[in-house]
């Protein structure tokens, strides 16, 4: 064999070489890459879940604070539903707490996304809440507007579970301004349809019985009043029994029949005890959660630290991917 076809072979041996390093540093490459979004996905949630309980524990700062911490991990591997989900659970947190400037900003974020995921569901629910912050303001232009996209969203999809949601968040918005013609309007439309997919009707019932209240036509008020009543009777909601019994005391006090109101009064002051009691043991449950908050948290430390040590080693397997392409 000639000097030069050795030096040939030889460089094509070392060319060969050079690939398959090269190949093997990449590849190992990505999967520590892999790894590393992987620990951030964990980190952000368990700040998700933090943030969840936090808020079950009436906690919304901290609530807030961890919803933050978690959109910054989605961010930086860009989960974009996820994000979109975190600003939405932000938004619904700030609501809560009556900051309405902030609670509109992160819905907005939220919806700008879920446009360019095409998410349906995920824009009929974002539109209500801002309808809802609206209206909390008495922007009803803003609100209606908003409810209106919502709406067009469902008739789209018909998306029978939403609509009448809708349509009775439409009619609410109409009773607060006195147009109790359109608030009737919507408010029947939802029932119409909520009734064909037996769907709950205690919130269009309880408004349609405030309606006819506001327009003196009292039998009507107790008809829907009582419908209303009954539902929460059978689901058993403490809160909705309440509302149902505070609104056929003062119907029927408007109506003269004070016995049935002293009875629907009576009632209402012994759930009130009741939902007291169950506070109470609320705050029974608080530290049991609070515990589970520091396991999070002691989790969430783990997954730094070990997202910290992967990108340490990314580094070393880039400088070598380097050196090699240098040889």
């Amino acid at each position: 064999m000639n000097l030069e076809i050795f030096r040939d072979r030889l460089k094509e041996n070392r060319m060969l070489n050079l690939a398959n390093s090269f190949r093997r540093a990449s590849g190992a490459l990505l999967v520590e890459l892999y790894k590393e979004n992987n620990a951030k996905f964990y980190i952000a949630a368990s700040l998700n879940t933090e943030a969840i309980i936090y808020e079950e524990t009436g906690k919304m700062e901290e609530a807030i604070s961890s919803y933050q911490a978690s959109l910054i991990q989605w961010k930086a591997i860009n989960q974009n539903y996820k994000t979109a989900e975190t600003y939405k659970n932000l938004g619904a947190a700030f609501l809560r707490m009556d900051e309405f400037e902030s609670a509109d900003d992160n819905l907005r974020k939220a919806v700008n996304i879920y446009v360019e995921l095409k998410d349906s569901a995920a824009l009929i629910s974002s539109y209500r809440r801002l309808g809802a912050i609206e209206m909390s303001q008495q922007q009803y232009d803003r609100a209606l507007s908003n409810y209106e996209k919502a709406l067009t969203i469902c008739q789209l999809w018909k998306d029978s579970t939403s609509m009448p949601r809708v349509l009775n968040e439409i009619g609410q918005l109409w009773r607060s301004r006195k147009n109790y013609e359109l608030a009737l309007n919507f408010l029947h439309q939802a029932r119409s349809i909520a009734a064909q997919f037996n769907e709950f009707l205690y919130l269009t019932n309880g408004e349609l019985s405030e309606v006819h209240y506001e327009l003196n036509q009292l039998d009507s008020a107790i008809h829907y009043g009582e419908l209303a009543l009954a539902e929460a009777t059978e689901v058993g909601s403490i809160t909705n029994l309440l509302d149902a019994n505070r609104r056929m005391s003062k119907i029927h006090e408007a109506n003269q029949d004070y016995e049935k109101a002293l009875t629907h009064y009576k009632e209402y002051n012994h759930l009130n005890d009741s939902l007291f009691t169950e506070n109470a043991a609320a705050k029974l449950k608080e530290e049991q959660v609070r515990q589970n908050v520091e396991t999070y948290k002691e989790r969430e430390e783990m997954a730094a630290a070990q997202a910290a040590l992967l990108a340490t080693q990314n580094q070393l397997y880039l400088a070598l991917a380097l050196a090699l392409l240098a040889i």
